[in-house]
């Protein structure tokens, strides 16, 4: 089983999928990962990211499909939020 995430950041979304998957008994699980965070990370998943795009500092990012409020993301790039950029909450 091959397991695609887009962000591996607090690994609370990974662990619960990944214990979902091994219920099913499969031979083998990798996962494959656009970005990690490995600094942010708050619950260790049961399996390691085999494969990883990226690994970031724990900075907010938007781009590519990542957004803040849903805006910023359509960029064709994945780039860091200044904080100027932020929409009013």
């Amino acid at each position: 089983m091959l397991v695609v995430e887009d962000i591996i950041d607090e690994g609370a979304t990974l662990n619960t999928l990944v214990e979902f998957i091994q219920l099913y008994e499969p031979r083998s699980i990798s996962v494959a990962a656009l970005v990690e965070k490995p600094d942010r990370e708050q619950v260790r998943p049961n399996v390691d990211a085999r494969y990883v795009g990226f690994s970031i500092p724990n900075e907010f990012i938007v781009g590519h499909g990542f957004d803040y409020g849903e805006r910023y993301r359509g960029l064709p790039h994945i780039c860091t939020l200044a904080e100027d950029a932020k929409p009013d909450t």
